[in-house]
């Protein structure tokens, strides 16, 4: 403004001196000739002066661009967190758009009520931000200036700047890997991730959509050919110390079957009738098919069903003598599944080995809650994740958790999950569902592949140590008593988890890691952050106790979701 005023003041000067009376000869001239140069001088006056407003303008618009653009990102960002809250919306909001902008450049001035933050009602997809700014400007004052009489008046003039930054439609597979180990029945552990885990999906659905695509019609609307393009599939993996696939998996005719029946009628299963054999849970393969070719079919290299045999041996541990670790009888023992032959059928998970209780006995003991393939809904997902028990205490092996989130997203798989019948349990009830035709997709196509696990702990397996509880118990891995991953179990699934993930990454599928640990070891950080799993520093989260697990999950679901700008 000092440069502007100072101009009109030189202005005014010169004209004044040029215009005044005139003489005769030399000195005349002298004058028209100034008189002259001084109405030559005008224009270029005014192209100062525009010049000087429009790099003003342009600095003021930009810079209120910019506020503005921050600004919605800010609010949508929290728009599509779970629950709703739109105080933060706008609170958030406008922090950002003062972040931003500079009020005091270019004596620029903003409405007391601006920014407007607006939400988008119904759908509640949007955010849309504007502001108004009044900059004290110098043309129209360079012109009266040169009137006679005139003083130095400056005009303002008002800009304008919005955004919009809205949701928009990623197309995702999305597999949650969920440790349900027997210490995620401290406190209230396994319900803050079924929690986090249901805000995690409201948040990438949207808090009232059930499924999210497009509807495709060949022969338009109503056509009975028509079929949903769902740009969203989500699977979950359950696991333990082993994971189970389904007991259909392992059945002659139907699905495709994961694990050769003949391989299942050939195990001294026991028990008195049909209900009592394989519940779904499969060994684990030999190295590197658990590892760095974890994504090999059964085709290439074939599963053998989980099975812990009958031991009435005690162990001695710290000076107390315990009951053997699964005695149970091949005359005696009955178990039932959760894949009932009708509706509403009782299970009794105690004997099949999930459940609260620690007294399980059984052929499948330490089998885990099944697998939910890749599949469209939300409500089903929600069934599944609420029907989460905690399983047996037969320790945590997080790399089978990766491998089989990989399998479940690996498009080598897709002809044993496309069009497959199967079932999201809950408490009382299952849901029919299916992967979608052509899913997995392929790694080349237009489709972001995500893992999202959580694990509350090392990876564990018993040592094998004699007359100790670390040799009591059978895993995927096998007996611990035969140390069937070394001496140092711990080390060595760590070093494999971290081989399993590298190879899920170089394909690349991104991987969110949520450790519950309070105070890890590095060699547990190590496995689980960016130097060893997680895709990066802000893919890798770690709570001491668990109970800001619904926060941490609906980071993730913020960061999974794109937000993009719409003027």
């Amino acid at each position: 403004m000092k440069e502007g005023h100072r101009l009109l003041r030189t202005t005014k000067s010169l004209i004044g001196r040029w215009t005044g009376t005139p003489g005769t000869g030399a000195r005349s001239r002298r004058a028209s000739v100034a008189i002259i140069a001084a109405f030559a001088l005008i224009p270029l006056l005014i192209g100062a002066g525009l010049a000087i407003d429009y790099v003003r303008l342009a600095s003021v618009r930009g810079e209120l661009q910019r506020a503005v653009d921050a600004a919605a990102l800010a609010g949508a960002r929290v728009v599509v967190s779970y629950p709703p809250n739109d105080e933060a919306v706008e609170r958030d909001a406008r922090r950002y758009f003062w972040a931003n902008f500079q009020s005091g450049r270019s004596a620029a001035t903003v409405g007391a009520s601006d920014p407007a933050v607006a939400i988008s009602a119904p759908d509640r997809a949007s955010v849309t931000v504007s502001a108004r700014a009044n900059i004290p400007v110098l043309l129209v004052g360079v012109f009266a200036a040169l009137l006679p009489g005139s003083g130095t008046g400056v005009s303002d003039f008002v800009i304008s700047a919005s955004a919009t930054a809205m949701k928009s439609q990623r197309t995702m597979e999305m597999v949650l890997a969920l440790d349900t180990t027997n210490s995620m029945a401290i406190g209230s552990r396994l319900a803050n991730l079924k929690s986090g885990a249901n805000d995690l999906l409201d948040i990438v659905y949207g808090a009232t959509a059930n499924e999210r695509g497009t509807l495709e019609c060949p022969g338009g609307a109503g056509d009975p050919r028509c079929r949903m393009n769902h740009s969203l599939v989500v699977g979950i993996v359950p696991f333990v110390a082993t994971v189970n696939v389904g007991p259909s998996r392992g059945r002659p005719g139907g699905v495709p079957p994961i694990v050769d029946p003949a391989l299942i009628r050939a195990v001294p299963w026991g028990g008195p009738g049909p209900g009592n054999s394989w519940k779904g849970c499969v060994m684990a393969r030999p190295a590197p098919f658990e590892e760095a070719r974890a994504d090999a079919t059964p085709a290439e290299s074939p599963f053998a069903p989980y099975f812990w045999a009958p031991s009435s041996a005690t162990v001695r541990w710290a000076g107390v003598t315990y009951a053997g670790p699964n005695p149970w009888s091949p005359a005696t023992t009955a178990e039932t599944w959760p894949d009932w032959p009708v509706p509403g059928a009782r299970d009794n998970r105690e004997l099949v080995g999930w459940g609260s209780g620690n007294h399980a006995a059984g052929p499948n003991r330490g089998c885990g809650y099944p697998i939910l393939p890749l599949q469209p809904y939300k409500d089903v997902a929600k069934q599944h994740i609420a029907g989460l028990q905690v399983g047996a205490t037969n320790g945590t092996t997080s790399t089978l958790g990766f491998s089989w989130a990989w399998r479940l997203l690996s498009p080598q798989w897709r002809p044993w999950w496309e069009d497959v019948p199967g079932y999201a349990y809950g408490a009382t009830s299952r849901l029919a569902t299916s992967t979608p035709r052509g899913m997995p997709r392929d790694y080349d196509a237009l489709a972001e592949k995500v893992i999202v696990l959580f694990t509350d702990g090392q990876n564990e397996m018993g040592d094998g140590t004699p007359d100790s509880v670390q040799s009591c118990c059978t895993s995927a891995y096998g007996d611990w008593s035969t140390r069937p991953l070394g001496s140092d179990p711990v080390r060595e699934l760590n070093r494999r988890t971290v081989e399993v993930c590298s190879a899920i990454k170089e394909k690349g599928v991104k991987i969110f890691v949520i450790l519950l640990y309070a105070s890890p070891p590095t060699s547990i950080l190590e496995t689980f952050n960016e130097r060893g799993c997680a895709s990066g520093p802000g893919y890798f989260f770690l709570t001491p106790d668990g109970r800001d697990l619904r926060a941490i999950f609906r980071e993730v679901g913020a960061h999974l979701t794109n937000l993009r700008l719409v003027h």
